[in-house]
């Protein structure tokens, strides 16, 4: 049985003969673990059944030193694009064809949860309430 079939039999819930899995490590953890290890990377120690696979995302750039603390922030946002979708099929069956692994496509996160990830939470809250840099705050109507 190869990796992808036994992803597939235990997500049916069919008797395999063991628990598919799949780990993934930040990069602290694997700074840690690499000395006490052979395994030259994460990927090749820990040999996942599923093979994830990232797809085209957004980031915050060089805007970490404005955007993070408790200070609201100076500059105005921007979102940073990482890759595009042009062959992005194409490039996973690629590697699909050279792997028995089952293959797992990532798309996580929101932009709720990347601005309180970057503010943190109670400062994601506020700057909600704030107005933009150069905007005044409206005045409440009786």
């Amino acid at each position: 049985m190869t990796r992808r079939e036994l992803v597939k039999a235990a997500i049916q819930h069919r008797e395999t003969g063991r628990c598919p899995y799949s780990i993934d490590i930040c990069g602290d953890a694997w700074d840690a673990l690499k000395p006490k290890v052979a395994a030259q990377s994460p990927d090749q120690f820990l040999d996942n059944d599923v093979q994830a696979i990232g797809v085209p995302w957004w980031g915050w750039g060089d805007l970490a030193a404005d955007w993070k603390g408790a200070d609201t922030p100076k500059s105005l946002d921007r979102i940073v694009a990482s890759g595009n979708y042009d062959g992005l099929a194409d490039r996973i069956k690629a590697e699909r064809d050279k792997s028995d692994k089952y293959f797992l496509v990532l798309i996580y996160g929101s932009h709720f949860e990347k601005a309180y990830f970057a503010r943190g939470f109670e400062n994601c809250m506020a700057d909600m309430g704030r107005p933009r840099v150069g905007e005044e705050v409206p005045h409440a109507h009786r």
